[in-house]
């Protein structure tokens, strides 16, 4: 923290970690997918007669000992996706645009919000560290006391592109890009 990476390293870091995250986000949508299907799957097999739809208000799926496991509540269009001790880890939201990955405690560490174009990265603080602005193309970063660490993106009373350096350390380089 004292000695933060230049500006090319962070992004670098940041490209990697967006990269992680459409990996996983892409497992989490098709494990939700796959949980769906194969619920309904067992209940129509369970059930007598042949179904071409099924319409319900809610639907939830629970694991073999009985614990919830995925909630798809159709009245707020929203899916729940919770792990073995009965925490909600991933929500989507399909009402609002908003996906939130949770840590073990419950408490959002990466939001996703689509209906803005951003993307939030928090600590377990639940303070924001990085976060991405798609409508007006900014990078921010945050020190973990809440001071603006630096900032990528079209700064005030200037034109063009530009990194603006928020805070000058030992070992930080700035760099122009045009």
């Amino acid at each position: 923290e004292d000695y933060p990476m230049n500006i090319d390293s962070r992004v670098q870091k940041l490209e990697k970690q967006i990269k992680n995250l459409k990996k996983m986000l892409g497992g989490v949508a098709a494990l939700a997918l796959a949980a769906l299907i194969g619920g309904t799957v067992l209940g129509v097999h369970a059930a007598s007669g042949t179904f071409n739809n099924i319409t319900a208000k809610n639907i939830f799926l629970k694991d073999n000992s009985g614990k919830l496991r995925v909630a798809l509540k159709g009245s707020k269009g929203n899916l729940y996706l919770y792990d073995s001790s009965g925490k909600a880890r991933v929500t989507l939201s399909g009402k609002n645009g908003i996906l939130y990955l949770k840590d073990s405690s419950g408490k959002p560490r990466v939001g996703i919000y689509g209906n803005n174009g951003i993307l939030e990265l928090r600590d377990s603080s639940w303070k924001t560290r990085v976060k991405l602005t798609g409508s007006n193309g900014i990078v921010k970063t945050w020190k973990s006391n809440g001071q603006v660490l630096h900032e990528l993106g079209k700064g005030s009373n200037t034109s063009g592109p530009h990194t603006h350096p928020v805070a000058k350390h030992k070992h930080t380089a700035t760099t122009t890009i045009r």
